[in-house]
């Protein structure tokens, strides 16, 4: 992901799978956003959203039934100046997914070069990229609320920043307290709503080095105050960088179980 400003340019092939793990509520996409009823419910969609006409002829095609988009919700890119907001992006991506017939899961990503400014100006959390937690918190919580009563009747999946073990510059606990913030908002003012952890990407270590801690937090605050964090987890798995079947304890969880969401991918292409 090259940064310049508050534009983000993600390199994308025509169209990628992701492949996405439901843990607390079956993964079905077709409850509450307007998608044409011929669409069998699939856990198979686009990684990043239509960019051109062509993209959306394939997509009933290959059973996909959702299109995530990672690259228009981004803070800094929608909210120019404080209270100011350009939903032109969004709106255009997600219009073109409900177009289609297909389910929005939409990414939020929590950078904004004028917040950095404010107490990021050295340090890991100082680089153009790197997501951590907002210096004024209740101006950030504006904006994620303002997006949610946006979007709400066309987006169900809510998604919290992009490849955190590589993206998020703070704690694993930090992340998982940032998730909770976002988990209240969508209780608050999208009933139905799920919340997805930003995936976790190709290599194991990934979920070792920063995933799993990011669930031991989540077992605490579960404890605590009884809310689980988010509901689905996203693995994105790439190529032949690693192998989702080295996460042993996954299926193992005490807080969400997984084993009965993970499918030998080989033998679904």
């Amino acid at each position: 992901m090259n940064i310049q400003s508050n534009n983000y340019h993600y390199q994308k092939t025509l169209f990628t799978f992701a492949a996405l793990l439901v843990v607390s509520d079956y993964f079905i996409f077709s409850t509450s956003v307007a998608v044409a009823s011929s669409i069998v419910d699939s856990p198979f969609g686009f990684l990043e959203s239509f960019e051109v006409n062509v993209d959306s002829a394939y997509f009933t095609d290959v059973g996909a039934n959702f299109v995530r988009d990672g690259k228009e919700a981004v803070w800094g890119k929608v909210e120019t100046s404080p209270g100011n907001y350009n939903w032109s992006g969004v709106d255009q991506a997600v219009l073109s997914a409900t177009t289609a017939g297909a389910n929005v899961l939409l990414t939020v990503i929590p950078i904004n070069f004028s917040d950095k400014q404010q107490c990021r100006l050295s340090g890991p959390c100082s680089i153009a990229k790197a997501e951590c937690t907002p210096c004024d918190m209740e101006r950030y919580k504006t904006f994620f609320t303002a997006l949610i009563n946006r979007y709400k009747g066309s987006v169900k999946y809510w998604q919290i920043g992009n490849e955190e073990n590589n993206s998020w510059k703070e704690s694993p606990a930090q992340y998982a307290d940032f998730v909770k913030i976002h988990r209240d908002l969508l209780t608050a003012s999208c009933i139905g709503c799920k919340l997805i952890l930003g995936g976790v990407s190709s290599k194991p270590s990934g979920y070792y080095n920063f995933y799993r801690p990011v669930l031991t937090r989540a077992f605490e605050i579960n404890a605590t105050t009884g809310v689980r964090i988010f509901d689905i987890f996203d693995f994105h798995w790439a190529g032949w960088d690693g192998n989702y079947k080295q996460i042993k304890d996954i299926s193992n969880s005490q807080y969400y179980d997984f084993k009965q969401y993970i499918y030998p991918i080989s033998r679904m292409i």
